[in-house]
């Protein structure tokens, strides 16, 4: 049965991952099947070439995700997209876990290097010795193979927030300046890469589809950024003292412990009110609308759950 979530519908399910791909991935498939990225003798191997894209991506976000449960994170979705793969994961809120799930996505890469590599030159003197068993569309596949994943790694590497290799560069930066310092830092350098990268795909190879995924770079690095600036400077308090200030301060992830950001960063649906969802323990101060079930996302571990669970309620008996 397929099962549909947030526009994506499930396609697959391995190691208690499941697998989407968003609806928008068929404008891809459109785009990329109007627009031929080599000269084949058969039409098919214009969607192998989409299916090996495909393939490639979900092997690199399966990187991430097992490198999650490696460290005894919790096992997520991977979301398939146009601008690539998210792989959503609750790793342990450590610097060195989370170096080992971001680097994992590229070391896939790395694997199927030379593996492809073998391949294509197999299958190319193989043709060229006049082998009947090989064509030249074979040839043809394995080398773009070669390439989109060559392309693809040296993309995710550049270290530019949020590509692996920015969170890497904030991997290593928060052993050594901690974790909201680590995360603006890498945040500010993203933003400026993101401008960096798009001019350059622009106005090298007019790549109008380049420059929509770097604005989305852009957007996500400045995200991170004010995300960042909400997150406690010091480490994390696992008990909470009685005689906090407010409930605010009795709030904490369930996940890894660390305190909620602190803002108006919430609307109510009845009265649109923005409020501070933690300082009223879910009640809007404005028209008392209950959001104790309401779920939150912790911005240092992607962890999501019931905003009572954030203050270490059960679910109430039926």
């Amino acid at each position: 049965m397929f099962e549909f979530q947030n526009g994506s519908v499930r396609i697959a399910r391995a190691f208690r991952i499941d697998v989407f791909i968003h609806w928008t991935w068929g404008l891809i498939v459109l785009w990329m099947l109007m627009t031929p990225w080599a000269q084949f003798t058969k039409p098919i191997w214009n969607l192998a070439v989409i299916l090996g894209l495909f393939a490639i991506v979900t092997l690199h976000e399966f990187g991430h995700s097992l490198a999650a449960i490696s460290v005894g994170g919790k096992p997520g979705n991977i979301v398939l997209w146009p601008f690539g793969g998210i792989a959503f994961t609750n790793a342990p809120n450590r610097p060195g876990a989370n170096l080992w799930v971001v680097a994992a996505g590229p070391l896939v890469n790395v694997i199927l290097y030379p593996l492809f590599y073998a391949a294509y030159h197999y299958a190319a003197h193989a043709a060229a010795a006049g082998s009947p068993s090989i064509s030249s569309d074979e040839v043809i596949f394995l080398l773009l193979m070669f390439e989109i994943n060559k392309l693809l790694l040296l993309f995710n590497i550049l270290p530019s927030y949020p590509l692996d290799g920015g969170q890497i560069l904030r991997s290593l930066l928060w052993f050594v300046v901690g974790e909201a310092k680590s995360l603006r830092m890498a945040a500010a350098l993203g933003m400026v890469g993101a401008v960096g990268i798009g001019l350059w795909f622009l106005i090298r190879w007019h790549s109008i589809y380049m420059l929509f995924l770097c604005l989305f770079l852009l957007q996500a690095a400045w995200s991170a950024y004010q995300v960042a600036g909400m997150m406690p400077n010091s480490r994390p308090m696992r008990r909470r003292q009685k005689s906090a200030r407010n409930a605010h301060d009795l709030a904490a992830c369930p996940n890894c412990g660390n305190s909620p950001p602190r803002g108006a960063f919430h609307t109510c649906g009845s009265c649109q009110a923005s409020f501070d969802v933690f300082a009223g323990r879910g009640r809007c101060p404005q028209c008392g609308a209950d959001f104790t079930e309401s779920p939150i996302t912790c911005p240092s571990c992607n962890f999501t759950a019931p905003l009572r669970a954030w203050f270490g309620e059960t679910a109430a008996n039926n």
